[in-house]
């Protein structure tokens, strides 16, 4: 009696196997992954460690170490595994400091410009570490979720500390550094809600996603608080576009929205909403019945001694940093109001890129805004369906730049390092997204097979023959 015949089983090639597992990886949302701790040093390097030490200096404002991070990482940057990048971004802030220096040459203010442009010129440095550094998933997701609690803890409480015990801004919430500023703390409120938010849309580690929650509920209260019409205007407008975009998701969570508002109503004082009451007269120009101790008044006697330096000094500007001499020089003319009188700022982002660099530089600066946001565009649009969570989170991140470019009408925030740094981030959250898309484009593909000697090919690689062959 002979034995049965062994039945064989069909082993699946290692090669076909791996293909199946790179496709359930590849391109959505890695909900395990997400569900563990961000702050990990796996995966990262010394010059992203020190560029993530230089966010969190310009943020919490507690170690002036600032130069030192990013010299170290600008040391430590061919350290990288990939080959360093300098993509169109980094090329526009890199022509805004040429142009800046070639203004230096022009400037009837050295002294003033010098200082500003090495300033700048750091600030462009950060761009080049960030677009080099923030090369994976979980480091963007690290540098994300780093500034959203850098923010909430440091600026955000310390605002709603001061403004409970009464140090404000004649009424004004205020905290220090460069949050001094109410109009400036507002705008960054404004910038930081996209962040928050992003970070939101994809983590799942719980205690990391109810803090960007509260960050998200508290933010807007921070708004209110510094009573700064432009940023007010610009939260309006992120209500607005996220709605819009997010209307699915916004419908089921309008209670938040309502409560949040009445905690506003009830925190807010009389004089905060007094001149928030005063935005459509502001808007509309009238300086009289927007007056409040004389703000909106100057700010548009300001404005007109912007649009005067900026028509004289069209090509070049006056020299980056050097405006408030500017300023000080042109506001003596008989046609100009005694209220502008002074070393004034333009209170404008634009206004002020105008009257320091030129149109060159200010279309440099467009540009720069320009390529980032159709970057970003065009990796949501590449990527499809694939995805919806890291798209969703990219467009968070455009919201809040949009937001952001709003309050800038009234705020000047062109030469403020948080504005480049948002700008690489989102940068490179389109080419991660990108890069994630191809992939999965490749690995949804079927496997090329080599035809071996003395072997049929795989059936599904035989053309089906045609009808009445």
């Amino acid at each position: 009696m002979t034995a049965p015949a062994q039945i064989r089983r069909r082993v699946v090639p290692g090669a076909v196997l791996q293909h199946a597992t790179h496709v359930v990886r590849v391109g959505i949302d890695r909900t395990a992954e997400y569900a563990k701790s961000p702050f990990t040093l796996k995966g990262t390097s010394p010059a992203f460690l020190s560029f993530f030490c230089y966010l969190f200096v310009i943020i919490t404002f507690r170690i002036p170490i600032g130069t030192q991070t990013m010299v170290l990482a600008l040391i430590t940057l061919p350290m990288e595994r990939k080959k360093l990048q300098l993509p169109s971004v980094a090329l526009w802030t890199f022509a805004m400091v040429a142009w800046a220096f070639f203004g230096y040459g022009k400037t009837q203010y050295p002294d003033a410009v010098i200082i500003e442009l090495t300033e700048f010129a750091k600030v462009c440095l950060v761009m080049l570490v960030a677009v080099n550094v923030i090369t994976s998933r979980s480091r963007l997701r690290m540098l994300l979720a780093g500034m959203m609690l850098f923010f909430v803890f440091y600026p955000v409480r310390g605002t709603l500390q001061n403004y409970m015990i009464g140090e404000t801004n004649h009424g004004r919430a205020i905290w220090n550094g460069t949050f001094s500023n109410p109009n400036d703390l507002a705008g960054f409120c404004v910038l930081q809600m996209g962040v928050a938010l992003a970070v939101t849309e994809v983590e799942r580690l719980p205690w990391l996603r109810k803090a960007a929650i509260a960050c998200s509920l508290l933010l807007p209260l921070v708004v209110v608080l510094t009573a700064s019409r432009g940023a007010f205007i610009a939260l309006v407008v992120f209500l607005v576009v996220s709605m819009k975009r997010n209307w699915e998701m916004m419908k089921s969570k309008l209670w938040i929205v309502i409560l949040l508002a009445m905690v506003i109503a009830y925190v807010g004082s009389d004089k905060v909403f007094s001149r928030l009451a005063t935005i459509d007269e502001a808007i509309a120009g009238d300086a009289s019945a927007a007056d409040d101790g004389g703000s909106a008044r100057q700010r548009i006697e300001i404005w007109r001694v912007a649009r005067g330096i900026i028509s004289e000094n069209w090509l070049t500007g006056v020299g980056i940093g050097a405006y408030n001499e500017a300023h000080y020089i042109m506001a003596q003319r008989p046609q100009f109001s005694l209220t502008a009188i002074g070393h004034r700022d333009t209170h404008s982002t634009y206004l002020n890129l105008l009257a320091e660099l030129g149109v060159v530089g200010f279309a440099s600066w467009l540009a720069l805004i320009g390529v980032t946001l159709h970057k970003a565009r065009s990796a949501r649009r590449e990527a499809g369906k694939n995805s919806p969570a890291l798209r969703a989170q990219l467009v968070w991140l455009e919201i809040g730049l949009w937001g952001f470019l709003v309050a800038g009408i009234w705020g000047t925030y062109g030469k403020l390092g948080p504005l480049y740094v948002h700008v690489a981030i989102m940068w490179c959250a389109a080419v991660l997204l990108q890069e994630e898309n191809a992939a999965v484009k490749r690995a949804a593909a079927p496997p090329v097979q080599k035809r071996v000697r003395g072997m049929l090919p795989h059936p599904a690689t035989v053309p089906a023959l045609k009808a009445g062959a």
